[in-house]
């Protein structure tokens, strides 16, 4: 009897022992939560660099438009990027540029339009330097705005090519930098009227451009004389 007791205590103690190993096995993980945080960064997004692009004018090819109430004429203008003006002296001579007489009014550039109204008109754009301004840079539109525009009545036109001219009261004449040249808008109701109703097949244009002021006193000069059919509207 005392054997079987004591067989019987062992026995429990080693369950117990059993018991209390398989509580403790390696293979069963313990889960120990990590306290995270959450760190917000701003990210600023990169600014991509400002390019400026500058658009190139279309250059058109010299036009004249004619409608009841108004008439453009386009002269195209060489493409540069900066022109000179006020760079002639009132000593300054331009010879023999066609029929255009440039020394009396140290005009640098002319733009001019012959029109066959009731009579022939000449419809010009002048730059000149009228008051003995100093040498000036700029684009071409500023050229441009030192420039001043007339209605000319054409008389005594000569076999040569030669011709007098005079002043008139016509005023409704403007011009601007469109399109990389010289656009001259005629609005004088009786000329236009005039021009409509006779549709001439060309109209003349003429124009003179200093194209070299290295020797103010004897500048070197550009002059062109071109035919241009007009369009009737």
């Amino acid at each position: 009897m005392k054997k079987l007791l004591a067989l019987t205590f062992v026995f429990s103690i080693i369950l117990t022992a059993c018991s209390q190993s398989a509580k403790t096995s390696p293979s069963e993980e313990t889960v120990v939560p990590i306290a995270t945080n959450t760190v917000e960064v701003a990210v600023t997004p990169e600014t991509p660099p400002t390019i400026e692009v500058t658009a190139t004018p279309e250059i058109l090819d010299p036009y004249a438009t004619i409608s009841t109430d108004k008439a453009e004429f386009y002269f195209p203008l060489p493409q540069q990027e900066e022109w000179e003006w006020f760079v002639l002296s009132s000593s300054s001579t331009v010879e023999n540029c066609g029929t255009c007489t440039l020394t009396s009014y140290k005009t640098e550039r002319v733009w001019s339009v012959r029109v066959n109204a009731d009579k022939p008109y000449d419809i010009d754009v002048k730059c000149a330097n009228k008051g003995n301004e100093s040498p000036q840079t700029g684009s071409a539109d500023q050229m441009l705005k030192t420039c001043e525009a007339s209605i000319m009545l054409v008389e005594n036109i000569q076999s040569d090519g030669s011709y007098e001219t005079s002043s008139t009261n016509f005023t409704n004449i403007s011009f601007s930098y469109s399109n990389g040249g010289v656009l001259i808008e005629l609005s004088e109701p009786s000329l236009v009227q005039a021009l409509y109703s006779n549709q001439p097949e060309e109209i003349e244009y003429y124009y003179t451009l200093i194209t070299d002021f290295s020797d103010p006193e004897n500048p070197q000069y550009d002059y062109q004389e071109l035919n241009v059919k007009p369009e009737y509207k």
